[in-house]
């Protein structure tokens, strides 16, 4: 049958204007991508004439302009050279491909992990809410620390910690192997279990092929990936009428059986809940106290009753290195003063040198050491007879600036104090 000209229109029209509003949702999000590239010395001899350099700077500059992207440099530690910022920016994109002709290889060791987690943590904190995220990880060794033990320490942190976060948050993992010494097995986990990509290539020259792959992956939608194996499926139910009324008893049984221990835990929690507000209103207001750190001089305010400090990233002050331990230590507010405890951290805490056992009371100018990173503890002192002076907190106090003037006073003498030691411990 012959269509009418004007119905020919009519489907034509109708065809563009599903066209125009199904567009928006193939429109590609901007992608937020962190580069972790190994260095160690072996990467010398299987690229010796740098052509990961040249490489990741023409990959870089076929990505969009609303795209962002960070540069992590890894060997025995994990160290972010450039951070995540979009390439829009002229100033950040010329900095970043500076950064990339200056890789030179020369670590010591490989720690896979140690990448991973700094590529999150670049992701976590400067990422943005609306865009693509995925981490690029190429190396052509195997999980190298220079201990056994810690290597298969940091395995696991990969394994049980690490990756399962990256699924979490959608972060697609695309692993780089060289050559056959690279833990292909380990780099085929990461990306299988954040839904990215596995490449191995068998000579430097193949580097080149493999970005060309990458980008094609990159713009492709993401595949779904289970949370957690999941059993095999049952067989589908036929028309079985008693089958159906077992199965409908089954689960009304399984319901009220939910609904029991669902009321419990409802009222467990309120309990709980209502016995830690109890706590911390017989706390009181805290007084002011801080952490400062040595090196950067940023200052970390001690505003809640437990403060964790550690490696992983649901701490109350994160130190990113993988010498500290996951929960390392905490600093706990308590019959009026401030205590540390170490938390069998495997490197150990320390106040002024003294290794801590148990718990240590803080005083106003402490060192506090957990690995190499240290700190100033400033608070308000004990008094005679231990007890301490509560004073009024920051927001009703009128005196914030004073106050805090004072602890910055009291820190930068402490520190000058130190390169005092310091200085005459070396002469």
């Amino acid at each position: 049958m012959k269509v009418p000209r004007f119905m020919t229109v009519v489907l034509a029209a109708a065809t563009l204007l599903g066209v125009a509003q199904a567009a928006p949702a193939q429109q590609r999000k901007p992608l937020d991508l962190v580069l972790a590239l190994d260095v160690s010395g072996s990467m010398k001899k299987n690229d010796p004439q740098g052509l990961m350099s040249e490489t990741v700077s023409h990959f870089i500059s076929q990505l969009g302009l609303e795209d962002a992207v960070g540069l992590v440099l890894f060997g025995g530690q994990a160290l972010p050279v450039h951070p995540l910022a979009p390439l829009s920016m002229a100033e950040q994109r010329e900095a970043l491909l500076a950064q990339t002709a200056q890789i030179r290889y020369g670590e010591a060791n490989t720690n896979i992990a140690a990448a991973v987690e700094r590529g999150l943590y670049e992701l976590k904190s400067r990422g943005r809410t609306d865009s693509a995220q995925a981490l690029i990880v190429a190396t052509d060794g195997i999980m190298d620390t220079g201990s056994a033990a810690r290597d298969e320490e940091m395995k696991r942190w990969l394994r049980e910690q690490l990756l399962p976060e990256a699924r979490d948050r959608k972060v697609r993992l695309f692993s780089i192997a060289f050559t056959e010494t690279a833990d292909y097995t380990l780099l085929q986990e990461m990306a299988r279990v954040t839904g990215g990509g596995y490449f191995r290539a068998m000579s430097a020259d193949e580097i080149g092929k493999i970005f060309q792959e990458l980008s094609t992956s990159l713009r492709r939608a993401p595949e779904a990936v289970p949370a957690e194996p999941s059993a095999a499926p049952s067989p589908k139910v036929r028309g079985n009428l008693s089958l159906w009324m077992g199965g409908g008893a089954v689960a009304l049984v399984a319901l009220s059986i939910f609904a029991v221990f669902f009321w419990r835990s409802i009222r467990t929690r309120s309990a709980t809940a209502e016995s830690r507000a109890e706590k911390t209103s017989e706390l009181g207001p805290l007084p002011l106290a801080e952490l400062l750190d040595i090196e950067t001089r940023d200052d970390i305010r001690l505003n809640k009753p437990v403060m964790r400090i550690g490696r992983d990233l649901d701490n109350d002050v994160l130190i990113t290195a993988p010498t500290v331990s996951g929960h390392h230590a905490q600093i706990e507010y308590q019959r009026g003063q401030f205590y540390l405890k170490d938390l069998r951290s495997l490197n150990g805490t320390f106040v002024n040198q003294q290794r801590v056992e148990g718990e240590v009371l803080l005083k106003t100018g402490d060192i506090l050491r957990f690995d190499k990173f240290r700190y100033t503890f400033l608070g308000p002192e004990p008094m005679a007879g231990g007890t301490m002076v509560r004073e009024a907190p920051l927001e009703a106090s009128g005196e914030t600036g004073r106050r805090r003037k004072t602890l910055i006073l009291e820190a930068a003498a402490v520190t000058k104090e130190i390169e005092g030691e310091q200085k005459g411990g070396e002469s």
